[in-house]
């Protein structure tokens, strides 16, 4: 029974007892369950918001899971445990990469399969050209689901 239907039960139980409308403890009953019920509707919308911040959480976990495989080339499930003792290959993350160049990503190039290292300025600005084959390497961060 949810906590607005215990209020309203508890409502019903009061005006099936036929108490004095004038008497003290009839009025602090009712005002009592007055609150009650005030309260019970704020419950019920702080509910509702909390539902709906869940599910806009939700999606933005699952964008930034887009946005990861598109920048690292790599979803949850790409991790290799037979590595374990090689931190060299922990590019997905910058808190084991000793290197200055924080700001350098590895991207491979589509058409000749070459890694290529860019900087991000180059990965925001959408494109850049593979220095192998020449190719034009586009970075496209648009929401494929939005079109």
């Amino acid at each position: 029974m949810k906590f607005i239907e215990r209020v309203a039960y508890l409502k019903g139980l009061a005006e099936g007892l036929e108490l004095e409308a004038d008497a003290k403890t009839t009025k602090l009953l009712s005002a009592v369950i007055d609150s009650l019920g005030t309260l019970a509707d704020e419950l019920g919308a702080i509910s509702s918001e909390t539902e709906e911040l869940s599910r806009e959480l939700d999606d933005v976990a699952d964008r930034l899971d887009d946005v990861e495989e598109i920048v690292f080339g790599m979803d949850d499930y790409d991790f290799d445990d037979d590595d374990d003792d090689d931190d060299d290959d922990d590019e997905w993350c910058d808190c084991c990469d000793d290197d200055d160049d924080d700001d350098e990503i590895t991207v491979g190039c589509e058409n000749c399969g070459a890694d290529i290292v860019i900087s991000e300025d180059e990965l925001f600005a959408g494109e850049t050209k593979c220095p192998k084959c020449g190719e034009k390497i586009e970075f496209d961060f648009d929401d494929e689901d939005d079109e």
